[in-house]
């Protein structure tokens, strides 16, 4: 059946992304500062929505209401965000690194109600929540969004079934791999090459033991059979 709440109602994947630290990083600063720091913002922001076909609702002070209408489209758009910001920030790192800015991202799918032009319902309070999930730098997303994507050549990391502030159920949650994840990997798999050689080392030192000390036994032996027929 046709109602007006069906036809307003429709599946979407919901993004946030806001200005990680924003009220301390501009409770200190001029309005012109102010000014150029959103147009920075908005610069990176828009044109990366705009290519993955991402529809903007709205932006409330440091953050951006966005959806989209495909999963694996609304990840690489989170995707090539942190890749624009990761990228503005290390060109002006020494010279102004006041003009840095590091977001998060967060994405959910469900059912959204529109309403004059915004969006309501639990789909747009869980992408909220899941923020909280999120560090500088990361996109974080939600179960909904993984079983719905394209995965291939993607690096993700699970970040288990969790329980979001305000919400009735838990929500499996999900990130994309960063540099310093592929980091930590090689350290780790440093660390069992590492431990693995000195588990053979030991293996060897202790069979060297053995095999000495049963040459000594050999040798004490063969004295006392020769000091014994003389």
């Amino acid at each position: 059946m046709n109602t007006k709440t069906d036809e307003n109602t429709k599946t979407k994947v919901v993004m946030f992304v806001d200005i990680t630290n924003y009220s301390k990083k501009t409770s200190n600063i001029s309005k012109q500062d102010l000014i150029e720091l959103h147009d920075i913002f908005d610069g990176f922001c828009i044109p990366n929505f705009e290519a993955f076909t991402g529809r903007i609702i709205k932006k409330i002070g440091d953050a951006f209401l966005v959806t989209f209408e495909n999963p694996t489209d609304a990840v690489m758009c989170g995707i090539e965000l942190q890749k624009s910001f990761h990228n503005h920030n290390k060109k002006i790192r020494r010279t102004r690194p006041k003009n840095q800015i590091r977001v998060r991202v967060a994405l959910h799918m469900g059912e959204v109600t529109y309403r004059k032009g915004d969006i309501y319902g639990d789909t747009v309070n869980t992408t909220a929540r899941l923020e909280a999930l999120c560090k500088p730098g990361q996109v974080v997303f939600s179960g909904s969004v993984y079983s719905a994507m394209e995965r291939n050549g993607i690096g993700i990391v699970h970040l288990g079934l969790r329980k979001l502030k305000g919400m009735k159920y838990p929500v499996q949650a999900f990130r994309i791999r960063t540099k310093v994840d592929d980091r930590i990997i090689k350290i780790k798999k440093r660390k069992k090459s590492y431990t693995k050689f000195k588990q053979r080392i030991s293996a060897s030192i202790l069979l060297l033991i053995s095999l000495i000390a049963g040459a000594a036994s050999v040798a004490i032996i063969l004295y006392y059979l020769f000091s014994t027929v003389l």
